[in-house]
């Protein structure tokens, strides 16, 4: 039975893909690489800023670069977010409203995203939602982000449940692969980004019997029904 809520942040609860693209805009102009098409970063998201950066630096210098390259470049482009500071970001279709719903049945709600924490943090502030988490989880607060069950794992012990009795509420193969290796529920959304593969396609090979959801309210349906069963 779900007793407990883990939430991913980009394109789950905020779309965020506008700020990501101006960040990295910055990152590759202070590098005098070429910019990176939105495809392009949306598709590079999803597994923490440096992958993100080691994707994107691998598309334009055309070899794997070095740790140095990748230190320099990650500097920029957190300094870059930090500084947009979610300007042109929006909340997800329904997330407001699923959350005020979800918080009726008093599920201890907890964020487990890749983003460094203070980031996180102040994404949910912004957007006013940060009083819905009992707890925030950074890529920055563990030593393996997810896919890795690290995340998971503390904030179940934070939420002070099992870690078989959280959901774990995500729009990618990386938050459905933290839930597998951590022994959490994936509950999908088709809101945000998969690393360029359709996350039904995906899903279908990989966690067949996984729900998949257009919007935050047709999720909250679900939990509200599995909570009156």
């Amino acid at each position: 039975m779900i007793k407990a809520l883990l939430f991913d942040v980009d394109g789950t609860l905020i779309d965020s893909l506008d700020d990501l693209e101006i960040a990295c805009k910055q990152m590759m102009q202070s590098l005098n690489l070429a910019p990176l098409s939105r495809d392009e970063v949306s598709r590079f998201i999803g597994k923490g800023a440096r992958i993100l950066v080691i994707r994107a630096l691998n598309a334009r210098l055309g070899r794997t670069p070095t740790d140095e390259e990748i230190d320099q470049a990650l500097r920029v482009y957190l300094r870059a977010m930090a500084e947009v500071d979610g300007r042109y970001s929006k909340l997800e279709p329904n997330v407001l409203e699923a959350l005020e719903r979800l918080k009726k049945f008093h599920y201890p709600m907890a964020v487990v995203t890749n983003k460094p924490h203070s980031i996180a943090e102040a994404l949910l502030s912004k957007f006013q939602i940060r009083h819905f988490f009992d707890t925030v989880i950074g890529a920055d607060d563990v030593n393996h982000p997810k896919p890795a069950p690290d995340m998971l794992l503390l904030a179940a012990s934070k939420l002070n449940v099992t870690i078989e009795e959280c959901a774990m509420i995500g729009d990618s193969m990386n938050d459905a692969q933290a839930a597998q290796n951590a022994k959490a529920h994936p509950l999908l959304l088709r809101t945000g980004f998969n690393e360029g593969v359709s996350i039904d396609d995906w899903t279908k090979i990989h966690l067949p019997l996984t729900p998949i959801f257009d919007t935050m309210k047709e999720l909250s349906d679900y939990l509200e029904n599995t909570q009156r069963g």
